[in-house]
């Protein structure tokens, strides 16, 4: 009964485990029967025989034997069941509301996400395992985008050149209670996917390096890339990370000499490695053409009922060092103004029709606005936040009235709660966060995740959010919950942002020499890597917590 809890299995009799499971899927997806049921059938049979592998194995040859023909059987039936629940989502999903869909997925994420991990690492079955998460991983998000996967490894595989890796990272909660890791990989010429097992939660926890130190320390790559049996013709590798591996810049731990991930290969950070077979990464010019919207420089203090056009009222002389929310409201940024003036130039001058809100006009009525017309630049200059429910609940937040705009939406479901608590503040946002009544009619200056994802940005190749903790969220097996979920949501192609509370100055620094660099014709990654290389050989910022958190993400151009 405690796996059957766990692990939506059951140990005992295999008659009744089928029939209960058959009734829960029943209620849940209000069928009666359909066209892969044998296969769900044939799957739970075997599950509920797999579960018994621990016992099997105490009972000498005999048990041994039992359990390689339990794991054939498992490779065989898996796959079948793979097979059949993606061509009934595929079937189902366009024609049912969001909640439904994750109703639905509720029903056999747990299958995808723990079960066929577990038991193909087990067993082998390597092109299970990256099948199942080529679906899988993101399927919610593809599914909010328009799009739902229909790959197999063999796709990614037939897309790497000669010197590309793909890798998708995993994690599933083994019998033991802990959280493993594996790594698992794909080059142009492997026969089937190669799995590579990684560090369990303990381990990770053992290591007790955080933040900058976690890039100084060559133990964090050791655990992390080392395993990965890496070839030595390998330039490029695209990753996709999962678990504590998205709170991690790979890119930027060291090995035993010091030499960064990213100056080793071709780091490029993918939602999954699906994102190589897709038409809107297809394209490999580095060229910006069309728009540019530029936001920055806010006055958050301006009143909310003003006009967008009226000019900035008068300004605190305090200043906010770093671009996050340490306190109900925040100061000006000193160097944001330098650091959009400095891109507004570079945009211009490269002939790109550059729009750029500042003061009190940085609204969210404004940015709104401007999005409703197409965008391939938008760049972000201001303060961001998330907090999570830990953070929640350590603080006793909800009983802090300085702390009641967390709690202003409500969300059928945690993820969905997690894209209310990540936000930027706009211009005007002081007045939400001291509490003060937002005037009928207009915006409360707090652009939040889920706000951000019914934008429209199809058009968007590059989303520059040049504020703190931008790439957090709230981190589960779909990804994480958080601005740059909202912003792929909204049609963003690639997205640059930080781990961590991010210095003022550095951040102008880093900015600065990440869009000369990507209209010298570089790279996205070269461009950022390029810029984080110049700034850490200067005295005054070489420590890794001023440059080491910035990430891009899906920048395959």
């Amino acid at each position: 009964y405690h796996l059957w809890a766990k692990y939506n299995f059951y140990i005992g009799n295999n008659s009744e485990a089928i029939a209960a499971q058959q009734t829960h899927l029943n209620m849940e997806l209000s069928i009666s029967e359909n066209k892969y049921t044998k296969n769900v059938l044939d799957a739970q049979r075997t599950l509920s025989q797999l579960n018994m592998l621990g016992m099997w194995n105490a009972f000498g040859p005999h048990g041994k034997k039992q359990v390689k023909r339990f794991q054939e059987s498992f490779i065989r039936i898996g796959a079948d069941y793979i097979k059949g629940v993606k061509t009934y989502i595929e079937d189902n999903f366009a024609s049912i509301d969001e909640s439904e869909q994750r109703k639905l997925w509720s029903s056999f994420s747990n299958w995808f996400f723990n079960t066929t991990p577990y038991m193909g690492i087990n067993g082998s079955a390597a092109e299970c395992i990256y099948n199942s998460i080529l679906f899988s991983k993101g399927l919610l998000l593809s599914a909010a985008i328009g799009t739902i996967p229909n790959y197999c490894w063999s796709d990614v595989k037939d897309a790497l050149k000669n010197d590309d890796m793909a890798i998708e990272f995993i994690s599933f909660r083994n019998i033991m209670g802990e959280e493993v890791y594996y790594a698992v990989s794909i080059t142009s010429d492997d026969k089937e996917p190669v799995i590579h097992p990684l560090f369990t939660d303990f381990e990770y926890e053992d290591l007790d390096i955080i933040d900058e130190k976690c890039y100084e320390d060559s133990r964090m790559f050791d655990l992390v890339i080392r395993p990965i049996e890496i070839p030595e013709r390998i330039n490029n590798i695209y990753f996709s990370p999962t678990g504590v591996l998205n709170t991690i810049a790979i890119e930027n731990i060291v090995d035993s000499l010091g030499i960064r991930s990213c100056e080793k290969w071709n780091m490029y950070r993918l939602t999954s490695t699906r994102e190589l077979l897709s038409e809107c990464n297809s394209v490999t010019d580095n060229s910006f053409k069309g728009n540019a919207l530029i936001v920055g420089d806010l006055d958050y203090n301006c009143s909310l009922d003003q006009n967008n056009d009226i000019t900035d009222s008068s300004k605190p002389i305090a200043f906010d060092r770093f671009r996050g929310v340490n306190r109900a409201i925040v100061q000006p940024l000193l160097y944001s103004k330098p650091e959009v003036d400095s891109i507004a130039s570079l945009t211009i001058t490269n002939n790109i029709s550059t729009q750029v809100i500042s003061g009190s006009r940085g609204t969210e009525e404004a940015l709104k606005f401007y999005c409703q017309k197409p965008i391939n630049i938008l760049h972000l200059s201001t303060h961001g936040f998330f907090y999570s429910d830990e953070q929640i609940k350590e603080n006793d937040l909800e009983s802090d009235k300085k702390y009641k705009f967390l709690f202003r939406e409500e969300a059928d479901n945690p993820e969905d709660l997690a894209m209310t608590r990540s936000a930027l503040v706009m211009s005007g946002g002081n007045n939400t966060m001291r509490g003060i009544q937002v005037p009928i009619g207009r915006e409360d200056g707090l652009l939040t995740a889920m706000e951000i994802s019914k934008l429209s940005l199809d058009y968007c190749d590059l989303v520059s959010l040049s504020a703190c903790e931008t790439a957090l969220g709230k981190v589960s097996q779909e990804g994480v919950y958080g601005l740059q979920r909202g912003f792929k949501i909204a049609g963003a192609k690639s997205i640059l942002m930080s781990l961590w509370k991010v210095p003022d100055d550095a951040t102008c620094r880093i900015m600065q020499e990440f869009y000369n660099n990507l209209f010298d014709g570089q790279t996205k990654i070269d461009a950022l890597k390029n810029a984080q290389t110049t700034i850490k050989a200067d005295p005054n910022f070489e420590n890794p917590s001023n440059w080491a958190g910035w990430i891009l993400l899906d920048a395959l151009n």
